[in-house]
């Protein structure tokens, strides 16, 4: 946001409604408030509608609620190379895809990646973010670590002479290992200069990638559980990296909370007929996922490594 501060997002939605006026409005309303808070994404111009919605609050004896600022709706919104943002806010690219993020990483040669490096530099896709103070309980917004889950990879849009369609059968074993290294959770150091401009702390001893293959130690009651024993770890104490990081929060003591989801997808092989077979169909893994992490690491590969990694499902 451009300095000086304007009125914050949190103060808008404040001064729109209140928890308890929404639900009043509900119960008054009905299901005509399902049209009204439809209105900022579905009709910002439609100024009809919006009289009509004003109208009926007016008939419930609701008054009309305050408009969000408005943002800019280009005639052609395919010529638009930039975000649209509100008055009083800016857009800036911080890190992307390839990005250095521990000490030492190059930025990525996208003629010739690698997964070594790939290891190193910022993953790929994220729909989750979370902000950091570096000091701990405090409320700096100006100096702090970024955590950015990196979901999932689209091969077709990462290598050339991939597209979706053949995308099973054209990818090489260098090609996905690049992708697993690409999933994960990428961690770096950030800080806000006098300018309202952020930058990558570079090289910062806090930046760091988790992976596919980082080793984390398992905690609380689920620690040395038999489902957790695998030929990796015959203790049940420490599991091998993660994979498709959704969403996520920020626990009151300062932890990053983030939930793996359709990790069944990644799955190939004969599923045979053994004692998994109740919880391959709990978890709807079928042995054809959409990945093929089957072919650089045993884990994935239902009929080769029973005892590897699945019994951890």
């Amino acid at each position: 946001m451009d300095q000086p501060l304007r009125t914050t997002l949190e103060e808008l939605i404040e001064a729109r409604t209140t928890r308890r006026d929404m639900v009043k409005s509900i119960v008054a309303a009905g299901g005509a408030m399902t049209a009204v808070w439809c209105l900022p994404s579905t009709a910002l111009t439609a100024s009809a509608s919006t009289a009509t919605a004003a109208a009926g609050l007016q008939e419930e004896g609701l008054e009309a609620l305050p408009p969000f600022p408005h943002v800019h709706q280009s005639d052609n919104p395919r010529s638009v190379t930039t975000a649209e943002v509100a008055e009083g806010y800016r857009t800036q690219v911080l890190i992307k895809w390839g990005d250095p993020v521990v000490a030492g990483a190059r930025p990525m040669d996208v003629h010739n990646p690698s997964a070594e490096e790939q290891e190193l530099q910022f993953g790929y896709n994220n729909d989750f973010v979370a902000y950091l103070p570096i000091e701990r309980g405090s409320d700096n917004s100006r100096h702090g670590l970024l955590c950015v889950n990196n979901e999932y990879t689209n091969p077709e849009l990462m290598f050339s002479g991939i597209t979706r369609r053949d995308k099973m059968e054209t990818r090489t074993d260098d090609h996905i290992r690049i992708e697993a290294a690409a999933h994960g959770h990428s961690i770096v150091e950030i800080r806000q200069d006098s300018d309202g401009v952020w930058q990558v702390v570079a090289d910062s001893p806090l930046n760091r990638r988790i992976t596919m293959r980082t080793r984390m130690e398992v905690s609380g009651p689920a620690r040395g559980h038999d489902r957790l024993k695998t030929e990796a770890d015959p203790r049940g104490r420490e599991v091998s990296g993660t994979i498709n990081n959704c969403s996520g929060g920020v626990t009151p003591w300062g932890t990053v909370l983030s939930g793996e989801e359709n990790f069944h997808f990644y799955f190939r092989g004969e599923l045979g007929d053994d004692s998994e077979a109740e919880n391959y169909k709990r978890y709807s893994v079928t042995g054809g996922g959409d990945y093929s992490f089957y072919r650089i690491d045993d884990r994935f590969d239902l009929s080769q490594a029973p005892h590897c990694y699945r019994h951890q499902l």
